[in-house]
């Protein structure tokens, strides 16, 4: 059970659990706190929510789904070339952007907030999983700083903001869709 491909597979696993319980939760907190998270959050509201609407849960998804791409190259390449540098800054990455943002959130919310349960449940799992790939791939502190660095900083911090961005096309084009044309 410790073998690198296991480990590997390990974090698009965790992750889409982790994205499951945001999928299921983000309209219906979203539509139970609107006015505490307008309050909150004036400006730029977590998760994108600011530019989603009126499809929520389906603009998302896309999002997930185009964060989920990725990830699977990421792991498809380095067990094609056996190599984890990739793997491995994608791993600090989400650790760090996933269990700060949601902490953050939780923190200034006061309560609960989609995805902190299991970035909660997730995180000792992906410091063990971080734990035994360093035992098997011996890497020192200069190559897991510069993965961190050049992978996790990238992927991680500035795809998500791109995705957030991304979102206002992906719900117009699903409001397009959802109008019906004439003669249908």
């Amino acid at each position: 059970m410790n073998t690198m491909i296991f480990l590997l597979w390990m974090l698009p696993v965790l992750f889409m659990i982790h994205e499951f319980e945001e999928i299921i939760m983000i309209e219906v907190w979203h539509d139970r706190f609107k006015e505490k998270i307008n309050r909150l959050w004036p400006q730029r509201k977590p998760f994108g929510l600011d530019h989603v609407a009126p499809y929520l849960t389906p603009t998302i998804n896309i999002g997930i789904f185009i964060q989920f791409i990725p990830l699977l190259l990421i792991c498809f390449l380095c067990a094609i070339i056996d190599n984890y540098y990739l793997w491995y800054g994608y791993i600090i990455g989400f650790i760090v952007m996933g269990t700060s943002l949601h902490v953050r959130d939780f923190i200034r919310f006061k309560g609960y907030t989609p995805g902190i349960v299991t970035t909660v449940l997730i995180f000792f799992p992906l410091i063990w999983i971080l734990y035994q790939a360093n035992t098997i791939l011996h890497y020192n502190a200069l190559e897991i700083i510069l993965s961190t660095i050049g992978v996790g900083a990238v992927m991680s911090f500035f795809g998500v903001r791109f995705l957030h961005k991304l979102s206002i096309t992906w719900a117009k084009l699903l409001s397009g869709y959802a109008t019906p044309q004439s003669g249908e």
